[in-house]
């Protein structure tokens, strides 16, 4: 990580630390905690209007994308791969919750601005969420190291070996424990 992600990233922590506890008591969010969660490329790619508009190599490029992309979520942060393109680290804070969703604050450690998420649950899914029109659902499953494909498997190791990771506490210690 650069010195100047270094800098914001210790600056958000100090300004969300304080939403750690209570992200931590979601009971939500505490499904989703020290798991790794894969697009479901099928089901995502069905709710994806857009999708039938684009020509078929941006379609192919925009589903490699998504197949390669895995989320980690845990009390003090959200990380997504994304493998080929900038992944996503971001501290959040809770802004509201019911009996099947949570929408939370997010905002990424490279400087860019907070969004709002939100975060729901079918049996099988979770799905997220963004309040910007333009933005697709995504629905993501559980997945195990060993589902992961060989791009994201690879790619999560890399991480794990820098300090990508290294915000999202004790999960990061975990994962080092699979890879």
């Amino acid at each position: 990580m650069k010195e100047k992600d270094m800098e914001l990233t210790q600056k958000l922590e100090a300004e969300f630390s304080s939403d750690f506890e209570k992200n931590a008591q979601s009971v939500l969010l505490k499904k989703l905690y020290g798991k790794i969660w894969a697009v479901d490329i099928n089901l995502t790619s069905e709710n994806m209007a857009q999708l039938e508009k684009m020509p078929e190599t941006l379609r192919n490029i925009a589903l490699a994308t998504l197949e390669s992309m895995l989320l980690m979520i845990s009390e003090r942060g959200i990380f997504m791969l994304n493998p080929g393109k900038e992944d996503m680290r971001a501290f959040y804070r809770i802004i509201d919750e019911s009996s099947n969703a949570v929408s939370i604050f997010a905002v990424p450690t490279n400087g860019k601005a907070g969004k709002e998420l939100i975060l729901s649950f079918t049996e099988s899914h979770m799905i997220m969420d963004s309040k910007a029109a333009s933005s697709p659902k995504i629905y993501f499953t559980e997945a195990s190291p060993n589902q992961l494909n060989e791009n994201q498997a690879n790619a999560l190791e890399e991480r794990l070996k820098e300090t990508a990771l290294q915000f999202m506490g004790e999960m990061t210690d975990a994962l080092k424990k699979i890879f």
